[in-house]
């Protein structure tokens, strides 16, 4: 115990005699009907007052060693960003790695068997673009791409994504007069975060690169439609140039129906016309993202 500590101590002790002393002093002048000395009283306010700031002493020295314990004590870590969680947005995308196990993906042409199964994912593809541009399909929902066209169309191909031995999405190119324009890339949400939309376009790319009669890829995404940008972004792509809405009376389906004149689109409008009926005020321009297909050589 130091110095200061004894005397703290010997104080206290004094004044608990002083308490004891002053309060028997105190009692004996009321019972005996006799006036409370003038030193009695002014030793009884001293101690009511030494009491009062030894309490607040004591609270002090609580705080202060709460303080000292904090002070010590190692730091928390602070959460810090992983730098290999997925792009915000991105499908099957993540900065360096996927995630989990890793499974071999491919493309396979769509056949009549899986028709049906490849309609309900092209149909869950455009209610979510749809969402994300800000429009909520009606109950009665009528599907924009008809999969029994793309297989009567010779300039369109539609690919199912196989990951694994499993069915984790579909893809669908369509021959333009400049380019081979993508429709739509599109993998299961249970199956998103595995690198399986990025090998997808991929494979897709070299199997427009062997076709050999275009040159580059191309894609339409709607300005309000951020998953798709980053996406198509994030394997090469880059935006070449905007389009605003459309006038009164025509839609703007972004991504979904870039070309008039083929009658894919066509039909595909007709039936975004007839089941969402949009506002044209709503709806914002489209972005126009291209890459190209021509390998460069030495000689």
């Amino acid at each position: 115990m130091s110095g200061k500590d004894r005397a703290r101590t010997t104080l206290i002790w004094i004044t608990v005699v002083l308490t004891v002393v002053t309060l028997v002093v105190y009692v004996v002048t009321v019972f005996t009907h006799r006036s409370n000395p003038v030193w009695n009283r002014a030793l009884l306010t001293y101690c009511g007052v030494f009491w009062v700031f030894l309490a607040f002493d004591g609270i002090g020295r609580q705080v202060a060693a709460i303080g000292a314990v904090k002070r010590t004590a190692p730091a928390r870590p602070r959460p810090q960003p992983q730098p290999n969680m997925p792009l915000p947005g991105v499908v099957g995308v993540k900065r360096d790695e996927a995630v989990g196990p890793h499974r071999e993906t491919r493309l396979e042409r769509v056949d009549g068997g899986l028709k049906q199964q490849v309609q309900h994912m092209v149909d869950d593809c455009v209610k979510e673009v749809l969402a994300l541009e800000g429009e909520v399909p009606r109950t009665e929902y009528q599907a924009v791409f008809d999969v029994d066209d793309w297989l009567r169309d010779d300039k369109m191909y539609a690919f199912i994504i196989r990951s694994g031995d499993e069915i984790a999405g579909v893809v669908a190119l369509a021959e333009r007069q400049s380019a081979y324009e993508i429709l739509l890339i599109y993998v299961r949400q249970d199956l998103r975060r595995q690198h399986i939309g990025q090998s997808a376009f991929l494979h897709l790319e070299e199997f427009a690169r062997l076709l050999g009669l275009r040159s580059s890829l191309m894609a339409y995404v709607s300005q309000s439609n951020m998953r798709g940008q980053r996406f198509y972004q994030s394997v090469g792509m880059t935006t070449v140039s905007a389009r605003s809405a459309r006038p009164e009376g025509q839609v703007s389906t972004g991504d979904l129906v870039p070309v008039d004149d083929d009658p894919v689109s066509t039909q595909a409008l007709a039936r975004l016309n007839d089941h969402e009926a949009v506002d044209i005020e709503r709806r914002k321009g489209r972005l126009t993202l291209t890459k190209s297909l021509q390998v460069l050589t030495t000689p």
